[in-house]
């Protein structure tokens, strides 16, 4: 045990000794690399030269790039269209302050009245409910009861009545209807089933005391003249017998015979007697009728078939138009223009008057810039001789010699020109 450890106390020795050597054999060993005095130190450094200033890097600016804008919000000019709710009769409120009409008749309604028993009874004057403005097929109208206070009352008492429609078209047809306000729709449907094949407007007296005038052209009339055809200068009517009255569509005046004695000889029974009659209406058209106080009724109806279209162009001088004027005592139906040549051949040409035909008053303006032949003759009117024809309905002839070169540029064509 003892000599264990005089073992390790000796073995310890041994290795401090050894340890101490190696040390110390270390430290004698010179060092590689510089010198001790050529080892840089504070005192040896030699001073640096300064550095040459450095020129500051500015970087140049990037290029612009245009860069789009995004568009701006647009407000839609786009509206959307909403399907509407679709219903075949417009519905009205029963006791409300309407009623509306609808026209399906297949025509234009020119009148339209609607009346109870009592107030039939009161007066049998019809009321037009359309006023001036005609109802045009498939179109409706609302009729306002305030405007008419006697239809709106007897709709209120609420007895139980029954109304009756009267409505009457251009062509002077009425239809009739009867209306239970307490159970029937509000909006009153006129339809072609409702017309009254009994109704008859009544005729006045033919050679009577009174001639009865009817507007039926759509439009209210301002003058009415009647015109003896033999003394019928254009331009000059006379006498105004509406004066300061509006005759409105669908509606009639009374003439007494005794107010027109300018007529009244033309107004006994006379087969041959023959009347103009003329209107104007608000717009400034005009309607012209032949009337035959012997034979047609004495009830005259203007409608739209008897618009007259008005030539406004005025011939001035030759070479312009023509004027030719019917006073031959007869409708002429065909009329002609023509050389002395083609009259010997009987070969007249084209007739002037196309499809119309010249009632005696009445006149047409020629123009020879429109028609093939007279625009060649007239180049050299001043030897030319022209012959005017006129052929009536009985085909009896009317015939005068025309020099365009010295002779006015109006010609009447009168009874001395009947040719036997």
């Amino acid at each position: 045990m003892r000599r264990n450890a005089l073992s390790i106390v000796f073995l310890t020795l041994v290795g401090m000794l050894f340890l101490l050597t190696s040390c110390a054999s270390a430290a004698a060993v010179e060092p590689q690399g510089l010198p001790v005095e050529q080892v840089p130190t504070i005192e040896n450094v030699p001073e640096a030269e300064p550095a040459a200033p450095v020129a500051e890097l500015v970087p140049e600016p990037a290029p612009e790039v245009e860069v789009p804008s995004a568009p701006p919000a647009s407000e839609s000019v786009a509206t959307p269209v909403e399907p509407k709710r679709y219903v075949k009769v417009r519905p009205v409120v029963p006791y409300g302050d309407r009623v509306i009409l609808t026209n399906t008749t297949g025509y234009t309604l020119l009148m339209a009245d609607l009346f109870s028993d009592s107030m039939f009874l009161a007066s049998e004057a019809m009321v037009n409910l359309l006023g001036e403005s005609p109802l045009d097929d498939q179109q409706y109208r609302e009729i306002f009861l305030a405007d008419y206070p006697d239809l709106q009352q007897a709709l209120m008492v609420k007895d139980g009545s029954e109304f009756i429609l009267n409505a009457i078209d251009t062509d002077g047809d009425l239809y009739y209807l009867i209306w239970k306000p307490e159970i029937d729709p509000w909006n009153i449907s006129i339809p072609f089933e409702a017309l009254d094949m009994a109704y008859q407007p009544s005729v006045p007296v033919s050679s009577g005391e009174h001639i009865v005038v009817t507007n039926r052209t759509g439009y209210p009339l301002e003058d009415l003249h009647f015109v003896d055809p033999s003394e019928f200068v254009e331009g000059e009517m006379g006498t105004d017998l509406l004066g300061a009255h509006v005759l409105t569509s669908g509606n009639s005046v009374q003439i007494a015979v005794s107010d027109i004695p300018w007529i009244a000889d033309l107004l006994e029974f006379d087969a041959y007697a023959r009347l103009l009659v003329f209107a104007k209406d608000t717009d400034g058209d005009e309607y012209r009728k032949e009337w035959y106080p012997t034979t047609d009724p004495w009830g005259i109806v203007f409608t739209l078939d008897d618009l007259t279209f008005v030539d406004t162009h005025e011939p001035v001088v030759q070479e312009d138009a023509v004027r030719i004027t019917n006073y031959t005592g007869d409708t002429i139906w065909y009329l002609y223009l023509m050389t002395d040549e083609m009259y010997l051949l009987d070969e007249w040409g084209e007739d002037l008057l196309d499809d119309d035909v010249l009632a005696l008053g009445d006149y047409i303006d020629v123009f020879p810039k429109y028609n093939s032949l007279l625009w060649e003759l007239m180049e050299d009117p001043s030897q030319l001789k022209l012959h005017l024809v006129g052929v009536d309905v009985d085909d009896e002839l009317y015939h005068r010699e025309w020099h365009p070169g010295s002779d006015p540029w109006e010609i009447e064509l009168t009874e001395a020109d009947y040719q036997f």
